[in-house]
């Protein structure tokens, strides 16, 4: 039998950008919230997977597009927080750092649309009060480097 872990990186691998894709996945998270932990390390192994990805390979076109998946794992991550902040928040603190990691990643290794739309992000949260000021200043300040 698969860990959960193992489960989490392999919807993690089919995600999408699609916000149905997101939004079930979510769910799915949502529902194993007892083992939060081991899905944010799932995710974050997926994140640093896609920068290994650019910073091992040659750089060609169909290779600077593979990492597009960056985003939507943020996308996920905000629909967990969305819906965590309202069904208890096992995932606020552990995903919540692990996106502070990962926004470092973005910043020395993204897009500037990644960083475009991590900026938007962090402004539906500063408007929806999802996290407090310190956080949210935090990563605003990471992605203005």
């Amino acid at each position: 039998m698969q860990s959960i872990q193992q489960r989490c990186e392999e919807k993690l691998a089919r995600l999408s950008g699609s916000q149905q894709s997101v939004e079930t996945l979510g769910l799915w998270f949502l529902h194993h919230a007892g083992d939060a932990e081991q899905c944010v390390e799932a995710w974050t192994h997926a994140v640093n997977q896609g920068f290994a990805t650019v910073l091992t390979a040659p750089v060609s076109i169909e290779e600077e597009t593979a990492p597009g998946k960056r985003l939507p794992l943020f996308f996920l991550a905000n629909h967990i927080f969305h819906l965590g902040k309202h069904k208890g928040g096992s995932y606020m603190e552990n995903l919540g750092s692990a996106c502070i990691k990962a926004a470092k990643l973005v910043i020395s290794n993204g897009s500037p649309s990644e960083i475009k739309g991590l900026l938007r992000m962090v402004g539906i949260w500063r408007e929806r009060t999802i996290f407090d000021q310190g956080y949210l200043d935090t990563f605003e300040s990471i992605l203005s480097e």
